[in-house]
């Protein structure tokens, strides 16, 4: 529960996506998407093994075109939505992922080059079954690439809420096991959306995206002509790279941009940010809050380091001093740790649905590190 070791897991391909299966709850399970221009693209699953320190590599999924977004489904471990660039333009599937048996990644099988890495340099070959990814059905690219977000709390087992994001504008959309349905389409005009979110409060209805130096925020509920919440120049300059929702204190979200700042906002009163982090010598393409302790937020870098901070100060809760420490300060607002394990651009990073401690970042040369909080940083939430 408390290793502060990291552990790296080599890709064979440039790659953008990484993603946590969210609906499995019980194994460090992560998804790999690569983007590779001359060599056939795949959708890895890796396992993450916290006691031994270990990742291995599950199965290998061929995907015909490079990887440009994923998004897994959160009820359902085996449904992924990738977005793509393919030879006839973009593309965005529903697919479900097939395999003929399920490998125990505690086993010493070895009938495959895929290998296990371990932060001692051991590694060990991993038995892959046959996996491919079925078509489940397809999404309809109307602007560009589209961006598909699940709606996080579903009230329906028979229909899931999604929203697509376009280049410059969004689609909400039904989806049934036989077909997808536009219920909406925003006709605001906006600039290029860089990214979104949903808010996990919203029931689907409550939509963040980002368009250059600007947030906007839609109600999907009402007819999605204009924003009910625009926050103009929310980044000096450059554009705005990345948004997360506080998953634990309503009208919160977090941005990360282009000008190297991690930005903390109350949609409520967005005339100034609650918090400025800066931490980057170069573009802040992702950030995501741990989905347990709000406290906790990890960011990755164009400069390849990943930063893991402590933000208490505008959390849900507080975190504790640890007697003896003697700085109050220290118990507010900080970089935990700066990890410095990547060589190229961190493109993604994603927290564990498994348990609150794990996360992993990936870098474009296909990297992946899978690194711990440090223990200091638990006792001071679990205390």
């Amino acid at each position: 529960m408390f290793s502060s070791s990291s552990c790296a897991y080599g890709g064979k391909l440039q790659s953008r996506c990484l993603v946590a299966q969210e609906a499995n709850s019980e194994q460090h399970r992560f998804l790999i998407g690569s983007t590779s221009l001359r060599e056939e693209n795949e959708v890895q699953l890796v396992d993450y093994n916290q006691e031994s320190g270990m990742a291995t590599c599950l199965h290998v999924f061929p995907h015909a075109h490079e990887i440009w977004h994923m998004s897994p489904s959160p009820r359902d471990a085996s449904l992924l939505i990738t977005s793509f660039h393919g030879a006839q333009g973009p593309g965005a599937v529903l697919w479900k992922m097939n395999t003929t048996t399920e490998p125990d990644p505690l086993t010493n099988d070895a009938q495959s080059d895929d290998v296990t890495s371990a932060p001692d340099g051991r590694a060990r070959s991993m038995s892959l079954a046959n996996a491919n990814l079925d078509e489940v059905t397809t999404f309809e690219c109307v602007d560009g690439l589209p961006r598909i977000l699940w709606e996080q709390k579903s009230a329906s087992t028979n229909q899931e809420r999604l929203v697509a994001l376009d280049e410059h504008a969004f689609r909400v959309l039904d989806m049934s096991e036989a077909s997808v349905q536009v219920t909406d389409t925003s006709s605001a005009s906006v600039g290029r959306i860089m990214a979104g979110a949903l808010d996990p409060y919203g029931a689907g209805h409550t939509l963040s995206s980002v368009s250059g130096v600007d947030i906007s925020v839609w109600d999907c509920r009402t007819s999605i002509t204009k924003p009910t919440i625009n926050v103009e120049g929310a980044h000096e300059y450059g554009s705005i790279r990345d948004i997360d929702y506080n998953p634990n204190k309503r009208h919160v979200v977090a941005t990360s941009g282009e000008d190297r700042l991690i930005k903390f906002w109350d949609l409520r009163s967005p005339g100034e940010p609650m918090r400025i982090l800066a931490g980057h010598s170069h573009w802040v393409p992702c950030i995501k809050f741990n989905r347990f302790h709000d406290q906790l937020l990890v960011s990755g870098g164009t400069d390849s380091y990943v930063n893991l901070w402590r933000v208490s100060s505008i959390s849900s809760a507080p975190l504790l001093e640890l007697e003896g420490e003697g700085n109050c300060a220290d118990a507010g607002d900080a970089s935990i740790r700066t990890f410095d394990d990547h060589e190229d651009s961190v493109y993604a990073v994603a927290w564990s649905a498994c348990d609150a401690w794990v996360f992993a970042s990936l870098s474009y040369d296909g990297r992946v590190v899978f690194n711990n909080v440090p223990s200091t940083e638990k006792y001071k939430i679990l205390l």
